[in-house]
């Protein structure tokens, strides 16, 4: 075997080793999925979900979609000077994709403006 080879199988074993290792170290309380027997149950609230997807929305209508949109419009047109057609559509489909998104949330999950 290769010296460079052995050393990076080496590695790998090592972080293995050591990932497993903090994983039994932790708290396993934090791990569950459902509620521990005594804890208090977790309520539901909507109306901190929409409001996050209308600010994420409103960022991404606004100055954020704007800087996405030039970006994908830039590399759209740099994809299809160097001939990666492919790239180039992508590309067209996301910069596109940052204003109608929106649309696309409210129809699909029923959130109103």
């Amino acid at each position: 075997m290769n010296h460079k080879v052995r050393k990076l199988y080496t590695y790998k074993h090592t972080l293995l080793l050591i990932g497993i290792g903090t994983l039994l170290i932790l708290d396993t309380n934090v791990l569950y999925a459902q509620n521990l027997p005594g804890a208090s149950t977790p309520t539901y609230d909507p109306d901190r979900l929409i409001l996050a997807v209308h600010t994420v929305l409103a960022y991404l209508e606004g100055p954020l979609g704007a800087l996405i949109m030039v970006a994908a419009g830039l590399g759209a047109i740099a994809s299809a000077a160097f001939g990666q057609y492919s790239a180039a559509i992508s590309l067209f489909v996301v910069g596109v994709g940052s204003f109608v998104l929106r649309n696309f949330v409210e129809l699909f999950f029923n959130i109103e403006r």
